[in-house]
């Protein structure tokens, strides 16, 4: 897991190195420099965090529910809502970013596995007791 050091720094400070790393990211022009320097960067567990909190903001847009986010993801249920808390809080920027990930064919082949996998999902978890047909056919 991530760990912020328990010395913090002032918050000039901590603006001044956010801000250089913005700089430097914004100015970063192809996939290839862009790839390098985050796997230099971050660590495996960092990236893969990141990875699935963007995979999280995407599945929610689409409307799939917090549960089946989770499961699917393997994160906990209040990943999936403290991502959710900051998607209704900022009122539009994740949209931008979505909809900046909705114009990636690789996102639309992630999107049908997940449709495959919830499909599953649904198929391994049992009926209400009270739905008598569907138990039925469960069983089967």
């Amino acid at each position: 897991m991530s760990q912020v050091s328990r010395n913090p720094l002032s918050k000039e400070s901590n603006y001044e190195i956010q801000a250089t790393l913005w700089w430097l990211l914004a100015r970063l022009d192809n996939d290839s420099d862009i790839r390098n320097f985050l796997n230099s960067l971050l660590t495996k567990t960092e990236k893969i965090m990141l990875a699935k909190r963007l995979a999280i903001a995407f599945l929610l847009n689409k409307n799939y529910s917090q549960r089946d986010i989770s499961d699917a993801l393997k994160v906990s249920t209040s990943t999936v809502c403290r991502i959710k808390e900051v998607m209704d809080k900022t009122e539009g920027d994740y949209e931008i970013f979505i909809k900046k990930l909705e114009k990636r064919s690789e996102l639309k082949k992630l999107e049908k596995q997940f449709d495959k996998f919830i499909g599953k999902l649904v198929s391994i978890v049992p009926p209400q007791k009270n739905d008598i047909k569907g138990r039925t056919k469960w069983l089967k």
